[in-house]
């Protein structure tokens, strides 16, 4: 009995918690907005999103379904993370091929043996709990790895699940001194260094050389590397299909470009046409930039370089996992061009959709996800969206 009282403590624990969030995130702002639709229009208009295609309340906040110019036709072309998310695990990404995606060294290696552009590895390292030992491939010590490092920086992440940059460790290097290696501010041995990163996680982590990010970049803000989060779907005529695609940028001194959470960076709209940044980025918060809050560049007018190639290495790329149909890559600059970092096979929606457009405005992209659905249980949550609520 006590056992079961502690598991509804946790749980009421669990829906106090959400019910917190869901009110200081979403229901103050909106009282807040002297733009916002009646409260009788609202209700009605998440019991119709609701019926039809399993659309929560967090999401009509978060893609500002209570404001006045946001029609209810225009908020049900957002697709929401629950429904998309289970879609897209039984009917577009087939699990057993997940850890091509998931596991960082397994998609190198394809990327490097397919002649796709990726970041240099300067090795893989993991630690034994029973021997108390870190290696490398073919058992080379891990810290006679990070002693023969000559580079000026290098970056250090889980070989499986550094979502939101969680785990990512961006080290400056000083081949010069004893404790070589500086994060953010404090000095480490090899040794020293090791037991930091195996302290905070036991798992296998990759090794790579820091890029060398475009000058185009660089002007932004020149602390993170930062990136294009591309979206793509294989069609059934094995057709890559580009969604959409937004520039993410860090920011506050922040060594990441991660998007989501307060602490986090601001995305800008890409045309996956032209490569033009749209005037005006955004951050999980909803506040709107036009220029960087650090340097001080404006969006409007700016081009990302090597769009072309920005395009075609994800199609190519895409083609090399036709099990995992729906995907996020993440991609670098370089003076030289563009390099994949990797590739999510669960990306985040709610920042695709808040950075760029809703996923019902790209017909093409959309229509093919409604042939997907058909003849399962999503098809009428998709096929909704061409007919009126």
């Amino acid at each position: 009995m006590k056992n079961l009282n502690k598991e509804v403590d946790v749980f009421n624990i669990i829906n106090k918690s959400r019910v917190t969030y869901f009110y200081n995130e979403f229901i103050i702002k909106m009282f807040r907005d002297k733009e916002r639709k009646p409260l009788l229009q609202q209700i009605k208009e998440l019991y119709l999103l609701a019926r039809a295609i399993k659309y929560w309340p967090h999401n009509y906040f978060k893609y500002d379904g209570y404001k006045k110019n946001k029609s209810l036709d225009e908020v049900k072309l957002y697709s929401t993370g629950l429904l998309f998310g289970d879609f897209r695990q039984k009917c577009l990404n087939d699990s057993r091929y997940a850890v091509f995606a998931d596991d960082k060294f397994l998609f190198h290696k394809l990327m490097s043996d397919s002649n796709i552009p990726t970041a240099k590895l300067i090795n893989v390292i993991s630690h034994n709990i029973y021997t108390n030992e870190s290696t490398g491939l073919n058992g080379i010590s891990a810290e006679a790895i990070l002693d023969s490092i000559t580079v000026n920086a290098i970056v250090i992440k889980p070989v499986i699940d550094s979502s939101q940059g969680v785990g990512v460790n961006v080290i400056n290097v000083n081949v010069d001194a004893v404790k070589k290696f500086e994060i953010s501010g404090v000095s480490y041995t090899s040794a020293e260094l090791l037991n930091k990163i195996f302290a905070e996680s036991p798992c296998g982590y990759l090794i790579e050389e820091k890029i060398q990010q475009h000058s185009f970049n660089q002007h932004l803000y020149p602390e993170s590397v930062n990136t294009i989060r591309v979206d793509s779907l294989l069609s059934k005529t094995s057709e890559v299909i580009i969604n959409s695609a937004y520039l993410r940028i860090g920011r506050n001194g922040r060594k990441v470009d991660n998007w989501s959470g307060k602490a986090g960076g601001i995305g800008v709209n890409v045309n996956i046409q032209t490569g033009a940044l749209s005037s005006q980025g955004i951050d999980y918060c909803k506040n709107l930039y036009s220029e960087h809050p650090d340097s001080g560049v404006s969006f409007s007018g700016l081009e990302v370089p090597y769009w072309d190639e920005i395009i075609n290495i994800v199609k190519e790329a895409a083609l090399q996992l036709p099990n995992l149909k729906s995907l996020g890559w993440d991609i670098a600059l370089t003076e030289n061009g563009p390099l994949i970092l990797e590739v999510n096979a669960d990306y985040d929606i709610l920042a695709q959709q808040t950075c760029t457009q809703a996923f019902g405005k790209n017909n093409l992209f959309y229509s093919e996800l409604i042939g997907y659905s058909e003849n399962t249980e999503y098809f009428k949550h998709y096929a909704i969206n061409h007919q009126r609520l």
